[in-house]
């Protein structure tokens, strides 16, 4: 079968509405997208297209019942309106291509001209092979019609790292590839919606989608009948190519179809097309239809050929008024009648017909070969009233489940894939009640845990012939500061005895509980730093410019009756809070064009560049270069406060500023402190041994401008973060929050020559929350093969992670409890154990390795989750997405080698 007849069976039809009940997603139970059994064992592949590369001509859209990627032309280019497919959500991110020999991407191009072009695909290889290799589609694009392009691809040399598998890493799509400026229109649109990797190359792959549904018991009604209303329904839908393309805009000229009613469109649509010319004044749309009314109206789809099929039937007379159309359908092979027993066969046109019967007439029409041994063995119970012995099983279950199948040697269906909101999952229920109930005990363990924390009492040791220094806001500069009575009084002046000697390694810092400063400083090698006294901890707040909640800081901006512009300059804000975190504001990020300042493309003006409440803006007073020097850069902040002057609307308005709070030193202990508001990183420390932070709470971390690049701005921010190499790096029984970025990190980029080691990383006992990433670690190639990069003896363990992308941070899609990057360095013993990961927005762990020995292991871990979102993404050579669904448990044991998991599942709402 070539790819056009491949494509004029594609059958792109949405399920039914009305009296058809549907399977809500709520209720739905989703199961693996693939099994063992079939000729394809464990095919791969993408459910949906999770990451864009030009984001300024794509979007992800749900268009004809499926999660796609719409891609526009590029005006600049367009060939290049490229996309990355990165993340698959069963399977393997990445493809071996000593297994897989062929891709399938399926979609659907929409333009109002016609096309006669190749889909072009750039399969690029991972960065162990070089060169890329361009393939194109069999046939060429069809418009407005779904289709599936099918590549085969061959495995490449690698010419370093020799024992890994040779991979394909990214696929990259260019939908307009191929079509000249002169075919190509501004509003043509390309809609992809899955790409598939085969482990062997197949023959006329066919889409499937679904057509028909069951019901909330999870019944068929085999031999429930149709009415005419929603025979209409099935056949509009067929016709029109899906269901947003069933319009009219006319009423009726039946005089019981009004406008109001659930089934219009669909007859109106068929009345236009001539399908219901058999029909005079009413409609009669509850009827039941007959099997001679619905033979009819698939024979006006219009796929009719003559098959040799039974024409003829003892009970069709030739006066009857369908009699033609009858004979026609049954030399088809689209009825076959039934058999009287003496060679002669009656086809009964005026009975009901079933629900059995019309999914059987419909498949006969598009050629389906339906077949149940070429099912996947999760779906043989998909019903509960079909059993496989039933005449019409296969039928049945092929137009209830989306799926892509070829056609095997024998001539029958073989399955490549099913789509997983279709698909019920046997024997699971999840038990939400009890799930719901242990997030709000979770949720309470939390609170309780950040308040013994905020509670606890200084730990320090003063080593011999050490000395103890004090610094407390009612302290004074000229004193020693070797007592509470005699206490210094300002950062400034300990960082001056530090830098003179006068304060050495095996001393002890101790600031008073209840005071605050707004300083910066920088810790001193070998300095324990702790409290003393009584009440909250010490805090150490960024905002250096001091608390805005100050009518006289603020100035309206004339002409406006809501836009307020701080009344001095600033460095770049990070963010600004409100009553110590009621209220966050979203800051506006600009861009930078030939000198100018651009929010979405347009020159920024306070007076129009606002157009949501709480929002915020930072104007860079001079413009000398594309790249901003964004550690000096001068700025003027304006802010929208509908509710008036924010100076008077709130009690405290912190500035998020730009810096580091606290610059670390080896050999260093932070006990009990408290660090808010800084807009770069709470404590910010380079290669660094022997550090411990412990009973420490820091909040409100990050946001400020990192650097721009090509007129674009990149933020950063994480509340304890080392950057380079460590050993014997311990955070304990701290509470950190709402951080940008990472609320711990220990990391490292790409590039440089030296050897860089984690080593006894020790994160325990900790809460962290309304993170983009609770957690995070990564360490980039060296740019010297032979430099050393490696983890050894990292331990997270205790912690209770939560709610990891739903705080105020960087694009939550990317979010994740812990989350590492799929790394080249080498690790042993990295363990993850007994941590509670609580209500993640997306994932509780999102990490990879590129061998599997060097990913961590996982033990006794609690999973408190939304039921049938993501859970975990971790894999060699490329990580794998696994749903919290029903073979969660599975995926932990089998794939993640969790030992001894706890899972607990909440509604997805």
């Amino acid at each position: 079968m070539n790819c056009k007849k491949i494509i004029s069976c594609l059958l792109c039809i949405c399920m039914l509405l009305g009296t058809f009940a549907v399977v809500s997603t709520a209720e739905s139970k989703l199961p693996p997208l693939f099994d063992a059994v079939n000729v394809l064992e464990f095919p791969k592949y993408f459910n949906g297209i999770c990451d864009k590369r030009d984001t300024a001509f794509t979007e992800t859209v749900e268009y004809d019942g499926f999660n796609c990627v719409k891609v526009s032309p590029n005006p600049s280019s367009q060939t290049n309106a490229a996309i990355n497919l990165d993340g698959w959500s069963y399977g393997q991110a990445q493809i071996n291509v000593d297994r897989y020999s062929t891709v399938l991407i399926v979609y659907k191009y929409e333009s109002n001209s016609p096309v006669s072009t190749k889909m072009n695909f750039n399969i690029m290889k991972q960065s162990t092979f070089t060169g890329s290799t361009s393939l194109q589609s069999e046939e060429n694009i069809v418009s407005g019609e779904w289709a599936i392009a099918k590549i085969d691809i061959t495995p490449a040399k690698a010419n370093r790292l020799p024992d890994i598998e040779p991979v394909i890493q990214q696929i990259h799509i260019y939908p307009f590839g191929g079509i000249s400026s002169h075919d190509l229109k501004s509003d043509d649109v390309m809609y992809i919606s899955h790409v598939i990797a085969l482990e062997e190359n197949v023959d006329a792959p066919e889409f499937h989608k679904s057509f028909i549904n069951g019901y909330d018991d999870n019944s068929f009604g085999i031999n429930g009948n149709m009415t005419r209303a929603e025979a209409c329904t099935i056949i509009a839908r067929l016709a029109a190519n899906g269901d947003s393309a069933v319009t009219t805009g006319i009423p009726s000229s039946f005089s019981d179809v009004g406008e109001d009613k659930w089934y219009h469109k669909y007859v109106t649509y068929l009345e236009v097309l001539g399908y219901l010319d058999a029909y005079s004044d009413k409609f009669e749309p509850e009827t039941h239809i007959t099997r001679a009314e619905f033979a009819e109206l698939v024979y006006k789809l219009g796929l009719l050929s003559d098959k040799g099929g039974n024409g003829s039937f003892t009970d069709v007379p030739a006066d009857h008024e369908r009699a033609e159309l009858i004979a026609a359908a049954g030399k088809a092979g689209i009825i076959n009648g039934y058999d009287n027993g003496d060679g002669t066969y009656s086809f009964k046109p005026d009975n009901k017909i079933s629900r059995a019967e019309v999914v059987k007439m419909i498949n006969n029409a598009y050629g389906r070969k339906c077949n149940a041994d070429g099912m996947y063995t999760s779906v043989k119970e998909y019903f509960t009233d079909v059993d496989t012995s039933h005449w019409a099983y296969a039928d049945i279950i092929d137009s209830a489940i989306s799926h892509i199948s070829y056609i095997g040697e024998d001539g029958k269906e073989i399955w490549v894939c099913a789509f997983g909101d279709d698909v019920i999952q046997e024997d699971f229920d999840a038990d939400f009640s009890g799930g719901e109930a242990y997030a709000k005990t979770a949720d309470a363990l939390l609170k309780s845990r950040a308040a013994e924390i905020r509670a606890t009492e200084s730990e320090w040791t003063v080593a011999d012939g050490g000395t103890v220094y004090y610094v407390s806001n009612n302290g004074n500069d000229g004193n020693s500061g070797k007592s509470p009575e005699q206490a210094l009084k300002t950062v400034s002046k300990l960082q001056e005895f530090q830098n003179n000697g006068t304060i050495k390694s095996g001393d002890v810092v101790l600031f008073e509980r209840g005071s605050e400063w707004r300083e910066r400083w920088t810790a001193k090698d070998g300095i324990t730093y702790s409290a003393y006294g009584t009440g909250d901890k010490p805090v150490f707040n960024g905002n250096t410019l001091g608390d805005a909640a100050d009518s006289a800081k603020w100035l309206l901006v004339e002409g406006t009756t809501n836009i307020w512009k701080y009344n001095n300059h600033v460095l770049d804000i990070g963010n600004i809070v409100y009553n110590n975190g009621e209220k966050t504001v979203t800051k506006i990020v600009p861009q930078i064009k030939e000198k100018t300042l651009l929010v979405d493309g347009a020159k920024f003006d306070p007076l129009t560049t606002f157009v949501k409440n709480d929002t915020f803006i930072c104007e860079y007073v001079t413009l000398a270069q594309e790249s901003v020097d964004v550690t000096s850069a001068i700025s003027r902040l304006y802010v929208r406060c509908d509710e008036g002057n924010p100076g008077e609307v709130y009690d405290s308005i912190e500035l998020v500023y730009r810096g580091n709070l606290i610059r670390g030193a080896s050999n260093t202990v932070f006990d009990n402190i408290c660090i808010k508001y800084s807009g770069s990183h709470g404590i910010g420390m380079g290669t660094v041994n022997n550090v411990t932070v412990r009973n420490c709470e820091v909040g409100y971390i990050g946001g400020s401008a990192q650097y721009y690049k090509a007129g674009n701005m990149t933020r950063y921010g994480n509340g304890i973060e080392i950057y380079g190499g460590c050993n014997n790096f311990v955070i304990d029984n701290c509470y950190v929050y709402q951080c940008y970025d990472a609320g711990i990190t220990h990391q490292i980029s790409s590039g440089g020559t030296n050897d860089v080691i984690h080593e006894n990383v020790y994160f325990t006992n900790n809460v962290i929350e309304k993170c983009i990433y609770n957690i995070e670690y990564f360490m980039g190639q060296s740019d010297n093969d032979s430099a050393v990069r490696r983890m050894h003896n990292i331990v997270y363990k205790g912690n209770i992670l939560a709610y990891s992308g739903t705080g105020w941070g960087m694009d939550p899609g990317r979010s994740a409890s812990i989350k590492g990057w799929n790394h080249r360095n080498e690790a042993t013993d990295f363990v993850i154990e007994e941590n509670i990961f609580l209500l993640d927005y997306k994932n509780a762990c999102d990490l990879g390795a590129y061998n599997a020995a060097w990913l961590p292991s996982f033990k006794g871990n609690t999973y408190v989750q939304k039921y049938g979102q993501n859970m975990t993404k971790v894999g060699a050579n490329g990580a794998v997405q696994y749903k919290f669904d029903g073979y969660a448990a599975g995926y932990l044991s089998e794939y993640v080698h969790e030992d001894g998991a706890i899972l607990y599942y909440v509604r997805n709402d």
